[in-house]
C-alpha cells in the first residue's frame, strides 16, 4: 500500500458525511496507509473507525478537533492527535462543548484547548493557519508577524505543531509555514479536512 496519509478527516459523529466504517473504507480504497480522525469536539466515531482499519488493514489515529478562541477573539482549530478517549475528564469535557454548539470556539480558550488535549496523553496542533481570520492577508507581512507570534505564545502554552500542508495553502505557502514550524520545534502535519463530500 502506498504511504498515503491524511491527518484531519471528520465522520458523520460531526460535520462528515460518512460514518467512520465508510470514512476507513473510503481511504483504504484510495490506497491511504494512515489517517486521523479528528471529528469536531467529539471522538465517539473513534473505536468504530479502529475495529474496520483492523479489518482492512489501515492505520487510523484517534484524533479530534477543538474550536477556540486565542485573545478572546480569533478563532483558532486546535487538532489533537493520539488523545486518549477513555480519558473521562477530557470526554465530559468535549460532550460540554458539543452540547453547547460551540459553533464559534466560544466556550473555549486555546489555552484550555491545549491543556485539554495534553490532558488526555495527545499533541495539539493548529489546524490550517492559513484560513485564519482576523490576523491580515494570507502572505502580507502583517500576517507573517501575527501569525509567527501567535505560534511563539501557542507554543509556550503546550502547542505541538503545526498543519503546514491543507489545501488552504499554496506550495510557496506551505513551505513557509513549514520554516515557521522548524523555528519553533514544532511537528509537520498534512491534511485536507476531507468530510465525504
Amino acid at each position: 500500500m502506498a504511504l498515503k496519509m491524511d491527518l484531519h478527516t471528520y465522520s458523520s459523529c460531526s460535520i462528515g458525511k460518512l460514518r467512520p466504517l465508510e470514512l476507513v473504507r473510503h481511504f483504504h480504497d484510495e490506497e491511504y496507509s494512515q489517517i486521523a480522525l479528528t471529528d469536531r469536539e467529539t471522538v465517539d466515531g473513534i473505536a468504530e473507525a479502529k475495529i474496520a482499519a483492523e479489518t482492512l488493514g489501515i492505520t487510523v489515529h484517534s484524533g479530534v478537533e477543538i474550536r477556540a478562541r486565542y485573545d478572546g477573539r480569533i478563532l483558532l482549530y486546535i487538532l489533537g492527535y493520539y488523545v486518549d478517549c477513555d480519558q473521562e475528564e477530557f470526554r465530559a469535557r468535549l460532550k460540554e462543548l458539543s452540547e453547547k454548539g460551540n459553533e464559534n470556539g466560544e466556550g473555549i480558550t486555546c489555552e484550555e484547548a491545549i491543556r485539554l488535549i495534553r490532558g488526555a496523553g495527545g499533541v495539539p496542533v493548529l489546524a490550517h493557519p492559513m484560513l485564519i481570520s482576523g490576523i491580515g492577508e494570507p502572505g502580507a507581512d502583517e500576517f507573517d508577524r501575527n501569525l509567527d507570534e501567535l505560534l511563539k505564545k501557542l507554543k509556550k502554552e503546550g502547542l505541538g505543531g503545526v498543519e503546514c500542508f491543507h489545501p488552504s495553502a499554496g506550495r510557496e505557502q506551505g513551505i513557509h509555514l513549514l520554516t515557521m514550524a522548524e523555528r519553533y520545534k514544532l511537528h509537520v502535519t498534512q491534511g485536507t479536512g476531507y468530510t465525504g463530500e
